[in-house]
């Protein structure tokens, strides 16, 4: 048999067992985002670097992003988020959209990462976004529209869990401490890389960021305290709402997370597979 030319490093070929499984998380996931309200949307796979430059991580742009230059000689990238396209055709047309939007898409999206069990460079992704409100409430729907759709495949509490924080919170607890606002965004990236390094390996960074003993220790007192939450003042409402949708299982927090864009500074989550041997954020 002649060489046969294989596909690209971190994507993968859809047969139809496959496609089948592939269409039925879609049709699941449109269920659940209109039983919400919300409005599905697609933008271009293509966009100009200077888009993501401007709107994404600087780690994105630099380090994971497939960036080409086009025959025109435009820098352009295969989307590697959608955030940035989100803001773009929104700015687009704001004078012409009735708020708050309530917009969802599924689609593929590419980052130049080391493929790894569970993570490739092609991979699809789903988004909920509401705009126009800015409450814990609305930080509360759109946590529930992802603990819906666990309840709906049925997924327990005892095999997901969403973990939610706060950045203001965050930012407040790092003022205490005496981090220099110069260094607040390396000290959170180095929070949120907690589960991804060694113990050790985990506070000699902390040492290289110039934490001194003192303060690593209180930053790993935040980190262990539950109940931390309780002195924000936009948690408690959120669990509130969480609660009067019946969802409260699902949800806990942890002041580890932090997500790694700079675009977020309120309300921040992450969905966690508890129940089996990969523990790992899905």
């Amino acid at each position: 048999m002649k060489n046969i030319i294989q596909s690209v490093k971190g994507t993968r070929d859809f047969y139809p067992e496959q496609m089948t499984i592939r269409t039925w998380l879609y049709d699941l996931l449109r269920q659940v985002s209109e039983s919400f309200g919300y409005q599905e949307w697609e933008a271009p796979f293509l966009e100009s670097l200077e888009l993501y430059a401007a709107k994404s991580s600087e780690e994105i742009v630099r380090e994971q992003s497939y960036v080409f230059e086009d025959r025109g000689g435009k820098m352009i990238t295969l989307r590697p988020e959608l955030t940035p396209s989100l803001a773009r055709m929104v700015a687009q047309k704001q004078n012409e959209l009735v708020f708050p939007l309530r917009w969802w898409s599924f689609g593929p999206f590419w980052r130049y990462e080391r493929p790894q069990k569970g993570r490739t460079r092609e991979f699809f992704q789903w988004n909920v976004d509401l705009l126009g409100p800015n409450s814990p409430e609305s930080d509360a729907e759109n946590v529930a529209v992802l603990a819906t759709l666990f309840k709906t495949v049925g997924l327990t509490p005892k095999e997901v869990c969403i973990m939610v924080s706060d950045r203001r919170l965050l930012d407040a607890q790092l003022n205490a401490f005496a981090v220099p606002p110069e260094s607040r965004a390396a000290v959170s990236a180095w929070i949120d890389r907690r589960d991804k390094l060694s113990a050790e390996a985990w506070r000699a960074n902390a040492r290289e960021l110039g934490l001194s003993d003192q303060q690593l220790s209180k930053v790993e007192a935040m980190l262990a305290d539950k109940d931390l939450w309780k002195t924000s003042a936009e948690l408690p409402r959120f669990f509130e709402a969480i609660g009067s949708l019946g969802l409260s299982d699902y949800v806990r927090f942890d002041a580890g997370v932090v997500r790694g864009f700079t675009y977020y500074t309120g309300t921040v989550f992450e969905a966690w597979e508890v129940g089996g041997d990969i523990k790992r954020a899905i």
